[in-house]
């Protein structure tokens, strides 16, 4: 007998190693199935692993009846660290859309800052180190978040994936300073602020307002007032446009006065041009001398509508971005939905009308070539904003409707 030949029955392959290892493997439930109900708010699945080594973790995961959250229970023992993973594309239902373009990434609160990265912006991994306050990964309107509140890595990874599939994101949070028992939330619907506000932790600045949060916070807040009394968003965004309307009342007043005095002074300012046609210096002293007789700020007119664009945008992005509009309806047979454009596209023909009108009104030039060039444009805006959402066409079509009047209002003062 060869030297070898005793040696080989005790030499273990690396497939008998492994089968030898998963002998050594259990996996535990503490049930085959849940039930929740009126008579089960809540209940519990215990999942546990016992491996070599003595190895063992411990999943506890709690299901709540009615609710989007459940609250995850992680024991380990016999571990330096473990990844916990929300799974590829995990809380993104309209990620490829046109309606949800855009608005499809994570967003995470790290050491105290938002971090919120769409999916354009990462390249082929992203990584956050800190305390880890939430993470999670959404589109437009809804999420899958883990609030989980301690130090560790957050990943996530961006696969590339066919164009009517649309890339695909994964996210996982690695656990490495004293792992053995954490106590998580998960938090897997929709993205309403009064509801991710009441979770804490700052959950709601997932709700990306922008650059004038600070304006449209109260404006989302005033919008759900109106809509508690009326039951309907359209009217609710109505009565807030007209609130808005009256905030910016004296600014928007002193521009449409501007407007008109230096429309009264346009036969005069011709005259000038032609008469000084040959002396651009000139002719800039005397207009100057012309504002300065009649008490016409040039500027009187862009300046006060300057003031207005934040409150534009503030309101802009609160009917954008929340879910609140979502299958919201305003005239049952017209309007089924704030959120998607106008199906007959009623509401983008009645912006077009009313901005030609306030062109018209407003407009200082005589030059018949630029009124036509700002006619064409305010045509080409209802072919440009008829997919914009029915909720926004709505502030934008009543706010011109609103200025129109207004106008007139300042016109009749003149007059007088």
């Amino acid at each position: 007998m060869k030297p070898e030949d005793l040696i080989a029955p005790l030499t273990v392959t690396p497939v008998e190693k492994e089968l030898r290892n998963l002998a050594a493997v259990e996996f535990l439930a503490n049930a085959d199935s849940i039930r929740l109900d009126n008579d089960h708010k809540s209940q519990t699945l215990v999942l546990t692993y016992r491996g070599p080594a003595g190895i063992a973790i411990e999943k506890k995961l709690t299901f709540y009846h009615n609710e989007y959250k459940v609250d995850v229970a992680v024991s380990t023992k016999g571990l330096d660290g473990y990844a916990l993973a929300l799974g590829t594309d995990f809380g993104l239902s309209d990620k490829i859309s046109s309606n949800a373009s855009g608005r499809v990434g994570i967003a995470a609160l790290v050491d105290g800052k938002t971090i919120i990265e769409k999916t354009d912006s990462i390249k082929l991994e992203l990584q956050q180190s800190g305390t880890i306050d939430w993470f999670g990964q959404e589109d437009k309107y809804f999420t899958a978040t883990l609030l989980y509140g301690g130090p560790g890595i957050v990943t996530t990874k961006k696969t590339a994936a066919p164009k009517e599939i649309g890339d695909l994101l994964s996210t996982e949070l690695l656990v490495k300073d004293k792992p053995e028992s954490r106590s998580l939330t998960l938090y897997a619907g929709p993205k309403t602020f009064n509801l991710l506000q009441a979770y804490g932790k700052g959950l709601e600045r997932m709700v990306d307002y922008g650059w004038f949060g600070v304006l449209a916070k109260p404006m989302f807040w005033l919008m759900e007032q109106f809509y508690r009394i009326t039951g309907n968003y359209g009217i609710a965004i109505i009565l807030l446009t007209i609130v808005v309307r009256i905030l910016l009342f004296y600014p928007s007043l002193k521009s449409a006065t501007a407007m008109e005095e230096m429309k009264s002074l346009q036969p005069q300012m011709t005259a000038l041009r032609e008469k000084y046609k040959k002396d651009p210096q000139k002719l800039n002293q005397e207009i100057m001398q012309l504002y300065k007789e009649h008490k016409v700020n040039p500027l009187g007119g862009c300046l006060p509508m300057l003031l207005q664009l934040p409150f534009f945008v503030a309101l802009y992005n609160v009917l954008s971005v929340s879910i609140e509009l979502r299958q919201a309806s305003f005239i049952p047979f017209w309007i089924k939905d704030l959120s998607v454009h106008d199906p007959f596209y009623i509401l983008p023909v009645l912006m077009g009308v009313s901005m030609v009108f306030t062109m018209k009104m407003t407009s200082t030039s005589v030059d018949p070539q630029q009124q036509k060039i700002m006619m064409y444009m305010n045509i080409a805006f209802i072919f440009l904003f008829a997919w914009l959402p029915a909720g926004l066409l709505l502030y934008i079509t009543l706010s011109n409707v609103l200025s129109i009047v207004q106008q007139l209002y300042v016109r009749k003062l003149i007059a007088k």
